[in-house]
């Protein structure tokens, strides 16, 4: 006699059991979108608020008071409609403060006589950076996990590049001071590396003078010439090596990591001992 296998297989699941298990799934999965998209909305309104900042010095510049004005209601516009509530839907922007979000903002007042004092890189920044937040609340909901995230990304991208232009520009309008560029400064006594550098380079550059001297046997005035001209090139490439280190450290000039390190590089094939001295580190 054959027995049949179906006593020991198990029993199908009731409605209700089926219904609870989906429940709790989609409950979980409720609970990680509600998450991604609270972590999207705090991406969006932190990259609204470090807009805002960058605006509120861009008005803070302005020679024109109606241009510090209208660019830091730009300001507070930019942090509203990236904020939580806008952005789900909760508030809205009025009509004044879409205004304020136009490409208007980079032309200014009509009375202030001029446009506000701005670089092009940092309209072009402005102007992206208005049209990002806009774009914010219109995000749909079942889309704004993936979607602010993106725009959050952009506009931070944006206003770095515009404090970069803000950063170029202030080099160019700011005066060098030469003196700063050269050891033996009225700034360099304080500090021991350049104490050590200056010492280094007029050390080197006397016993180069004293040894082509003695070579060739005589002090007139001629064997003294060709000894000094012999002993300017070595201190020669350590005064321009030490000007490029201190170009690549000036904050005020704004530049990257990869342009400081490549004046590094250029002064450490000019001078290395120099270039070691004022920097504590060696050329790799």
């Amino acid at each position: 006699m054959t027995i049949s296998p179906l006593p020991w297989l198990p029993l199908p699941a009731t409605f209700d059991q089926v219904a609870r298990v989906v429940g709790r799934g989609s409950e979980q999965g409720a609970r990680a979108t509600a998450a991604e998209e609270l972590a999207a909305m705090h991406r969006a309104a932190a990259a609204g608020a470090r807009a805002a900042a960058w605006v509120r010095r861009l008005a803070g510049r302005q020679a024109a008071a109606a241009h510090g004005r209208a660019l830091e209601e730009t300001a507070r516009a930019l942090a509203r409609a990236s904020s939580h509530d806008v952005v789900r839907g909760e508030g809205r922007l009025d009509d004044r403060e879409y205004r304020t979000l136009t490409g208007a903002v980079v032309l200014g007042t009509g009375n202030a006589g001029g446009p506000p004092d701005l670089h092009p890189g940092e309209r072009t920044a402005l102007l992206a950076a208005c049209a990002l937040t806009v774009a914010m609340p219109a995000t749909a909901a079942d889309r704004r996990a993936r979607e602010l995230p993106l725009l959050a990304d952009e506009l931070t991208e944006t206003i770095a590049a515009g404090e970069r232009a803000g950063a170029a520009r202030a080099a160019r309008t700011t005066a060098t001071d030469a003196a700063r560029l050269v050891l033996g400064g009225s700034g360099d006594g304080e500090c021991p590396r350049a104490r050590q550098a200056h010492r280094g380079l007029t050390e080197r550059a006397f016993y180069v003078f004293e040894l082509v001297l003695a070579h060739q046997g005589s002090h007139d005035e001629d064997a003294r010439r060709q000894a000094l001209t012999t002993a300017l090139g070595p201190a020669a490439r350590g005064t321009a090596a030490v000007a490029l280190l201190r170009v690549a450290d000036d904050p005020a000039l704004g530049l990257d990591d990869d342009r400081r390190h490549h004046l590094t590089r250029l002064a450490a094939e000019l001078d290395p001992r120099t270039t070691r001295d004022l920097t504590g580190r060696t050329r790799r």
